[in-house]
């Protein structure tokens, strides 16, 4: 274990008693960060400038497909519109415009765009309505009330912004929010494009701790909607750090390695506390929306009440629609048959492919007693887990102490082997599509309780190495 001292911490600061060689080495330090710094936001603003809605004419123009499209066969209305106004110094608004899916999935295959070229065009997309969105509101509708507006959280993943007021000030005209909408913290390389990590999972949940010997040399960025800073925490007891000791751990002293010890993790505490909140949970989502490139993201959280949470399906289906694959836990409520909650019970992407929901199994392949189970209130012959993975007497980090531990049950942690299971086929397989990847993980399962598909133990079991071999053989 390492331990850090007040005076480690001083060694970074400047001393009284400098060198003149020393001073002019500093200078030159800190002149060539504020280059570093200018020229990454230059090629941020190369990385969009080339993306735009072209009003007079009615399109949007795009330089990764290199042409225009009209503006109203990728644009539709909601049906409908969730508004959430929070307090009176606070709304939150969904606008009445969204992404017409399948008519961008079209254009994704007539110009054989790569996942990574798709998902760009998905953001640039989603950038651009929500700007327009913000914009036209502030126009039309926040002038006329007289609102001043202190500042905006623009999300674009489902067109939305969450608008703080203040009493006093000058509203902001739609002209002064030209340049408000961030990348956040999108890599660019040299020639202005996009990096793509080989392969990032992304967590939501009370975000971590990398101060346990297990997670304190992992490659991690975390997000805090609610306190809007990047710093490294788990604000819920620890759970957030069980779940990714799990994906990440490095198998010091003794105990198991993590499922994917190597990969990139994005880790958002979209449950501060470890509570759910709809707008922390939605701003982790369009965080993670606009990173590069993301391959799974793990969801061990629901919403607070049981039912059809149907705001949840449009940007579930963005994401899908961004190569991002979302997973998540069934829930805990296994003695009350029937009582789901979202989003583990919804349905966004059709007959296509179910959305994985995971429940947690026994090492005898048994149904962990509170582990959920039933078929979907929000979708007709939707079963409830689509599928289960280990969930009983799991070692994970807690992050009291760097070597500190505990045992755990649930579907919170299940969600976690099917998440990496999903991550190392999408590694494997990059040209295959992930419906296609979805779907052969749910073939292969191994079959629990009765023949078939039921609604205890949804597919079965996933079985890797059996998925890996069917994607192989369908290759030859």
């Amino acid at each position: 274990m390492t331990t850090t001292s007040k005076n480690d911490t001083n060694n970074f600061r400047a001393s009284n008693h400098q060198s003149p060689m020393e001073i002019r080495l500093f200078k030159t330090i800190i002149k060539s960060l504020f280059y570093i710094a200018t020229l990454g936001f230059a090629l941020a603003t190369k990385l969009y400038a080339n993306t735009h809605f072209n009003n007079q004419k009615n399109e949007f123009c795009s330089s990764i497909i290199k042409k225009c499209i009209p503006i109203d066969s990728l644009i539709r209305k909601k049906a409908n519109t969730h508004i959430e106004k929070t307090n009176t110094q606070q709304w939150y608004v969904e606008f009445d415009q969204e992404i017409n899916q399948n008519s961008l999935q079209e254009i994704f295959e007539n110009h054989h765009l790569s996942k990574v070229e798709a998902r760009q065009l998905v953001q640039r997309l989603a950038l651009q309505l929500n700007k327009n969105s913000v914009n036209n509101y502030i126009n039309k509708k926040l002038l006329e009330k007289k609102r001043s507006i202190k500042s905006i959280k623009y999300i674009a993943l489902n067109n939305s912004a969450i608008f703080s007021f203040t009493k006093i000030g000058n509203a902001l005209s739609g002209n002064n929010l030209e340049n408000n909408i961030s990348t956040h913290d999108t890599k660019i390389n040299a020639d202005g494009q996009q990096k793509s990590p080989a392969l990032t999972i992304a967590v939501i949940d009370s975000g971590v701790s990398t101060k346990h010997e297990q997670l304190n040399s992992i490659s991690i960025t975390q997000f805090n909607p609610l306190d809007n800073d990047y710093s490294i925490k788990d604000t819920g007891l620890g759970h957030g750090t069980g779940i990714l000791s799990l994906l990440a751990a490095k198998g010091v002293n003794g105990q198991q390695p993590g499922l994917l010890p190597d990969a990139n993790y994005l880790s958002c505490n979209g449950l501060p506390g470890g509570k759910y909140k709809f707008l922390t949970t939605l701003q982790c989502m369009n965080w993670i929306f606009l990173q590069p490139k993301v391959d799974v993201l793990v969801n061990a959280w629901l919403a607070s009440t049981p039912g059809c949470k149907n705001e949840w399906n449009y940007p579930i289906q963005v994401l899908w629609l961004a190569n991002t694959v979302p997973v998540f836990a069934v829930g805990n409520y296994g003695k009350s048959q029937e009582t789901n909650y979202s989003p583990a019970n919804l349905n966004p992407f059709g007959n296509s492919v179910p959305l994985l929901s995971v429940g947690a199994i026994e090492e005898n392949g048994r149904r962990l007693e509170t582990s959920s189970f039933g078929l979907s209130q929000c979708a007709e012959n939707r079963t409830l887990p689509t599928i289960m993975a280990p969930g009983k007497d799991l070692t994970v980090a807690v992050p009291f102490t760097p070597t500190s531990y505990q045992r755990v049950n649930g579907t919170s942690y299940a969600v976690a082997f099917v998440g990496a299971a999903i991550a190392r086929l999408l590694m494997m397989f990059p040209e295959i599509s992930n419906e296609k990847i979805t779907n052969s993980l749910l073939e292969t399962a191994d079959d629990l309780g009765e023949p078939g598909v039921d609604s205890h133990y949804g597919h079965g079991k996933f079985d890797l190495s059996r998925t890996i071999s069917k994607l192989r053989a369908e290759k030859k």
